[in-house]
């Protein structure tokens, strides 16, 4: 159970798409915030972030927001409106690379922005190129963080077990009934670094910059559709027809078989 949640985070939770289209979400939202009044209890108004104080007017918040941001004519709601329909248009922040800390040393979430500011300089590096330099609010570092439940512990060791001979004591389950195929650590870290543009120079500046950034924290730079965990399983079927670049070939038609028996395309 603790393995199939970890894994749904891993595959979908946190995938870094739905993580893009989460941050690009949240972005509209902070733009909207201060001209979005929200009506409360006693006809009050306030901010969407204030809300969370009124319940009355915190439960009126649903999907009507997006919809609202996404077809608003205000030019007040213009920059929210425009991050929204990148995402409906999928023109998604552009991930240019993830990595991992070392087991021992996790990166500090709260020293995002230093460095978002550390890889926006490294751009301006010889090094790096040097020809398209980007600044702190191109860059992205979103750090994602896996685990069982319980961070860095083993979430069995807190569950009680009740044997069908005696449902009155709960019991620790002992070491040497524990399956041996079992982790050795429970958690880990993923970074990932985003880039707001999406022209190709910026996206091959803000690369180049991560790799930089990620030799010097001590880390193995993995291009942004290269982690395993990001994968998604490609059906038999297309690959029937790849060619010798191993390139996925376009999907057959499946054979479809009629009463008689008699297959059919």
């Amino acid at each position: 159970m603790f393995h199939t949640r970890g894994n749904l985070h891993r595959r979908a939770y946190q995938h870094k798409v739905c993580r893009t289209i989460e941050l690009m979400i949240t972005e509209a939202f902070i733009h909207a915030n201060d001209h979005l009044p929200i009506t409360g209890k006693s006809g009050k108004t306030m901010k969407m972030s204030e809300t969370i104080d009124d319940m009355s007017a915190y439960t009126t918040l649903s999907d009507w927001v997006y919809h609202r941001l996404l077809w608003s004519q205000e030019p007040k709601l213009k920059v929210a409106k425009d991050i929204l329909m990148k995402v409906e248009k999928r023109d998604l922040y552009k991930c240019v690379g993830q990595t991992q800390p070392p087991k021992d040393k996790p990166f500090d979430k709260e020293k995002v922005k230093d460095f978002e500011r550390d890889i926006a300089q490294l751009t301006k590096d010889d090094q790096c190129g040097g020809q398209t330099t980007l600044e702190p609010e191109d860059i992205i570092v979103d750090i994602v963080s896996l685990d069982y439940g319980m961070k860095s512990k083993n979430p069995i060791d807190h569950v009680r077990f009740y044997e069908k001979n005696n449902l009155g004591i709960a019991k620790e389950i002992r070491q040497d009934q524990v399956p041996q195929m079992v982790p050795n650590q429970f958690c880990e870290q993923l970074v990932r670094v985003f880039t707001r543009r999406s022209d190709s120079e910026a996206i091959s500046a803000a690369e180049q910059a991560f790799k930089k950034w990620c030799e010097y924290q001590n880390t193995r730079h993995k291009c942004g559709d290269s982690f395993s965990m990001d994968l998604t399983p490609i059906k038999d079927i297309q690959l029937a027809s790849a060619n010798d670049n191993h390139q996925p070939g376009p999907i057959k038609k499946a054979k479809m078989i009629n009463f008689d028996n008699e297959p059919r395309q």
